[in-house]
């Protein structure tokens, strides 16, 4: 037979199990892009040009971020190890950090509209003046 206090204990720990919500399912774990808006890079034909997208994200590793110009529409950058457009990503703290999209050498053709992208979210527009 099972004492009384063993019973309590039972009730306890059932209605712990039922009542106490699970953080799993409370945690809203969103990716936001900290872009100021109306953000304006200028430039002169040859500089090296770093824009920045700052995350913030609440799970190691850090998101994968995609970059793209505004064109007609919206086109991602291929970029790879000898193009002189480069992506990168730098670490505040844990759970925070800067995705960049560096320009070696910017051209007149650089100019023009950006964006980051991660998690489904973008960030604002980042306007790119070369002259």
């Amino acid at each position: 037979m099972i004492s009384y206090s063993s019973k309590v204990l039972l009730y306890a720990l059932i209605s712990a199990v039922l009542f106490l919500p699970l953080d799993a399912d409370y945690e809203d774990c969103t990716i936001e892009l900290l872009v100021r808006r109306n953000t304006i890079y200028k430039a002169f034909l040859g500089q090296q040009l770093r824009i920045d997208c700052p995350v913030v994200f609440c799970n190691n590793p850090p998101p994968p971020v995609s970059w793209y110009k505004i064109e007609e529409k919206l086109v991602r950058l291929n970029v790879n190890n000898n193009s002189r457009i480069k992506i990168g990503w730098k670490m505040s703290n844990p759970l925070e950090g800067t995705s960049y999209l560096l320009f070696q050498n910017i051209v007149r053709n650089d100019s023009g509209i950006y964006q980051c992208e991660s998690g489904g979210n973008t960030g604002h527009a980042i306007n790119i003046i070369v002259s």
